[in-house]
């Protein structure tokens, strides 16, 4: 592995402290924007100066869109990551003795594409009913997109709900 180095990042205009991003001028392949630690805390790079996650695997790029947040590392992982507000859902349609949500299912287009279908990670922020848990992704979700599937014990009219969202798979 390579040589890693700590650096202590100041409060300078080039850490932007609500993304814990740095602006690198002047890197080889120009303006980059690097994920760090908390503004103005310590930051892991390896001798190339490329940020290094608690494992010590390179990050390669990092990003978001409005899709979400993504960070491909240099082993070929890749992790996506967003949270989605959904309102106004009906619960309704009954799928045995369970209600699921009613006019098809909720769609995640991941912020990057995966090679393959990667595991998905769903969880519960906040939400207007207690008895609404995420259920089985449907058959049409990919390497670009989760197709999200509610549950809940009983039919619910315009739920409002934060879901929770984590992707990880293969960029190369």
């Amino acid at each position: 592995m390579a040589d890693k180095r700590i650096i202590q990042l100041p409060d300078t205009p080039g850490v932007n402290t609500a993304s814990d991003e740095m602006v690198v001028d002047n890197a080889t392949d120009g303006t980059r924007r690097i994920p760090v630690g908390r503004a103005g805390g310590p930051a892991v790079l390896d001798a190339n100066g490329m940020p290094l996650t608690a494992a010590g695997v390179p990050v390669v790029e990092s990003g978001s869109n409005a899709n979400g947040n993504y960070v491909k590392l240099a082993d070929g992982t890749l992790v996506c990551y967003h949270t989605l507000a959904v309102t106004g859902l009906d619960i309704t349609y009954a799928a045995g003795a369970w209600y699921r949500n009613s006019g098809g299912t909720i769609v995640w287009t991941y912020p990057q594409a995966f090679v393959s279908t990667p595991v998905v990670n769903i969880g519960l922020l906040v939400g207007n009913t207690l008895d609404v848990i995420p259920g089985p992704l449907s058959a049409s979700s990919d390497q670009s997109s989760a197709s999200i599937i509610l549950l809940a014990s009983q039919s619910h009219n315009s739920v409002d709900i934060t879901l929770l969202l984590t992707a990880i798979g293969r960029w190369a």
